[in-house]
């Protein structure tokens, strides 16, 4: 039954059972592609009945009719066959989507001198057919009598009708697939965004003492830069410098989206920390085209797919690279990061990575700019990691936006 009705709704048999039976006046019933009955004959004859009580002439019909609606499937027409005890019956193949699920099995009938080029299936078990009809030949002589070419018109009429309501279900059974599978999604989306609302209705961080804790560290970096230059230190004044403008640019604008220019512009000042920390053992490039730098971007969306590349890096004696590459093609802005970095799974009892993951995760911040991502453009974007030919990539890709100030 599953399988039918996994493409044929139960309903939908039953129309075409009624239907067919109203059309012809044979008694149909459905069996699936085993020969197994699936749906019974509404008005079953006292013969059939008695039929059911012998197993070996019951398994032998059963048989029959599988091979009848093979056979009928493979011809892709009805087909009329011979079953045991001088018996006849009309298969009509219930195909789907090119797949073969079942029988439309009409009858039994007798036939009125009847050719012998009707396909025969009597299977195995003719000493017990006769023995069995001798027994119930009253109730046999009870089964209708047609003639040839009324069998022949009930199979084409059965077969023109079961074909055009088969195909009219699955198109409707496809349609309301799609339509399920469209509302999911909707509501999926309408949740996220009922999640987002939420988390946005929350009170902001972004406070009086916060802004205020936030212009101290900046101005005792400041300080610390100048110093260091009193001193002598450029190489301390250099890092400071570059921490300073980094939380400047980032932690300073508030605003959700901002221009690629200003998104290279922090890449470029946290790769410029991480030379001065590792000096000639990282080596980078930025490749972007000036006619992109005004595009529109959700703010920081590379930065933690750029730390993660280069927390693999600094693990390298020598020799480590990472290219930053910008594009645009069709209607797609593609950001590639490509490393060499030899990544490694760390030993979960690592005093060290526990301490840190307790309270960093590069992994959490990917899934947060992930989902603010879903949230933006709903399936409208790609994050693509992959490792091909002894080089890590990340591309991320999101729909083209318009220009936004620089």
């Amino acid at each position: 039954m599953k399988m039918i009705t996994g493409q044929l709704t139960e309903e939908t048999l039953l129309d075409i059972q009624r239907t067919l039976s109203a059309a012809t006046t044979l008694p149909f019933y459905i069996v699936d592609y085993k020969g197994e009955v699936v749906l019974p004959p509404v008005d079953e004859s006292d013969f059939m009945k008695e039929v059911h009580q012998w197993t070996a002439v019951s398994d032998a019909m059963r048989v029959a009719d599988a091979a009848g609606g093979i056979r009928a499937a493979a011809k892709g027409e009805p087909l009329i066959y011979k079953i045991p005890c001088a018996l006849y019956k009309l298969a009509v193949p219930i195909v789907v989507d090119n797949q073969f699920w079942g029988s439309l099995i009409g009858g039994p009938v007798r036939l009125d001198a009847a050719p012998a080029v009707f396909f025969e299936q009597d299977g195995d078990a003719r000493e017990e057919s006769e023995t069995f009809l001798a027994v119930h030949r009253h109730l046999w002589e009870q089964i209708v009598c047609l003639p040839e070419t009324t069998l022949l018109r009930d199979a084409d009429l059965a077969g023109t009708i079961t074909a055009k309501v088969v195909m009219l279900a699955a198109g409707w059974q496809r349609e309301k697939e799609q339509r399920e599978a469209a509302e999911q999604i909707i509501d999926k989306q309408y949740r996220q965004l009922e999640a987002y609302k939420r988390s946005e209705s929350l009170p902001r961080k972004e406070h009086l003492a916060d802004r205020l804790n936030m212009h101290f560290w900046f101005n005792a970096l400041t300080s610390a830069a100048n110093l260091s230059i009193l001193e002598g230190a450029l190489r301390t004044n250099e890092m400071v410098t570059l921490i300073s403008e980094f939380l400047r640019d980032t932690l300073f604008n508030n605003r959700d989206f901002w221009s690629l220019k200003q998104e290279i512009k922090a890449i470029e000042c946290f790769l410029r920390i991480q030379a001065v920390r590792f000096g000639d053992r990282i080596q980078y490039k930025i490749d972007v085209p000036r006619n992109l730098m005004k595009t529109r971007m959700p703010k920081m969306m590379t930065m933690p797919f750029v730390e993660f590349a280069m927390s693999g890096l600094t693990g390298q004696r020598e020799g480590g690279s990472l290219l930053v590459k910008i594009t645009r093609q069709d209607g797609w802005i593609s950001v590639l990061l490509e490393d060499n970095a030899q990544r490694r799974e760390p030993a979960p009892e690592d005093p060290v990575v526990k301490e840190r993951s307790s309270y960093f995760s590069l992994a959490d911040n990917i899934g947060a700019v992930k989902e603010r991502l879903n949230r933006v453009y709903g399936t409208g974007y790609r994050v693509v990691e992959e490792r091909v030919g002894g080089q890590n990539r990340c591309i991320i890709r999101i729909p083209e936006e318009e220009a936004a100030d620089v």
